[in-house]
């Protein structure tokens, strides 16, 4: 299902949180902390990409960022830890203990990883997940997104892939904000009061299902901008479009999906979706 044309995700995005104020629980500010330091450390020491600094040297800044937060949600589901893209004392203690037993990343990603939550939309109603069951993943604000175990999971093992490529600006496969995955109602209802028709119906947004992304990406542009469908408008778009289906997902696009040359025709260059039935390596 579609979800808010949002243009100027950072400040809108701002604006949704401020109006749910008094019904949603305030989401973890992930900004510089020690604990994440630590982490970065762990992680680097196993060889997992948290990204470098202009020496050449792992970044370790205490920033929930984009390699930080992908690496850590891996290092939990294929260490079989609580999934909750947080750094607490279980996962530290685990990264600790791998540190110490000389284990890297590549022994780490040869772990089957364990069982991940099914989204099953016979079991709950739109944009009335299982909060216990969602994950903290990194954003363009301060406030993190949430994301099933499943998607997360898929989103971040498309992170450490798309990584490799130099061309690629890594931010730009951020969440936009805490709006851009898990929508519950109560999100849902006020895009809906701030962006009209150009919201999905509140209950019906594959946001409240937890199957949708809006990625941070650079030119966003939608049916808004043209009735005629839009195109990528970025290379990390164009990334998307050549490897996304490799972890489960796919863009939104309009009926005739396909401009006279080929390229995608997108009603929301942004917006991309999760197939649940997706089976993760």
């Amino acid at each position: 299902m579609k979800g808010a044309v949002i243009k100027d995700k950072q400040a809108e995005g701002r604006t949704i949180s401020k109006g749910l104020e008094k019904t949603e629980k305030p989401s973890l500010q992930l900004t510089l902390d020690t604990d994440i330091k630590k982490a970065q450390d762990y992680l680097a020491k196993m060889e997992f990409n948290i990204g470098k600094d202009k020496t050449g040297q792992f970044l370790i800044d205490g920033r929930m960022g984009c390699l930080t937060s992908s690496s850590l949600i891996i290092f939990q589901y294929k260490m079989g830890l609580k999934l909750t893209g947080e750094v607490n004392r279980e996962t530290l203690a685990a990264m600790e203990k791998c540190v110490k037993e000389g284990k890297k990343y590549s022994n780490i990603m040869n772990i089957e990883g364990r069982d991940l939550h099914t989204i099953d939309k016979t079991k709950f109603r739109n944009g009335r997940y299982d909060e216990s069951k969602l994950v903290k993943v990194a954003s363009a604000e301060k406030k993190p997104g949430v994301l099933p175990e499943k998607v997360a999971v898929a989103w971040a093992l498309m992170v450490q892939e798309a990584a490799n490529d130099p061309k690629i600006k890594i931010s730009r496969f951020l969440l936009t904000g805490d709006i851009s995955g898990y929508r519950s109602y109560e999100m849902q209802k006020e895009c809906k009061r701030i962006y009209g028709r150009n919201a999905a119906t509140p209950g019906t947004s594959n946001h409240g299902w937890g199957l949708a992304i809006d990625f941070n990406v650079a030119n966003k542009r939608s049916t808004k901008d043209d009735s005629r469908g839009v195109r990528a408008g970025s290379y990390e778009v164009e990334w998307l479009e050549k490897n996304a289906h490799k972890f489960g997902f796919k863009p939104l696009l309009m009926p005739n999906p396909k401009f006279s040359d080929g390229c995608n025709r997108y009603r929301e260059n942004w917006h991309w979706e999760f197939n649940p039935n997706f089976k993760i390596n």
